[in-house]
């Protein structure tokens, strides 16, 4: 870059804004997805642990049913 310290300073700031716009537009591309609230994640998480306690259950169940028979 040649030429007086404003136009370098211009030139600099140009370059500067248009590379963080194009971050700033790839990385709001990225995050398109809603994600789930926190009471959302918490009943999700609650179910899973609930689906789990119960196949344990049944598998006990079956494993208690066979020994007796």
């Amino acid at each position: 870059m040649q030429g007086p310290a404003d136009q370098k300073l211009q030139t600099l700031t140009t370059i500067v804004y248009w590379v963080a716009k194009e971050r700033l537009e790839e990385a709001k591309a990225r995050n398109k997805l809603p994600t789930p609230s926190r009471g959302q994640t918490r009943i999700d998480k609650l179910r899973r642990e609930l689906s789990v306690k119960a196949t344990i259950q049944r598998v006990h169940r079956r494993n208690v049913a066979a020994y007796l028979n």
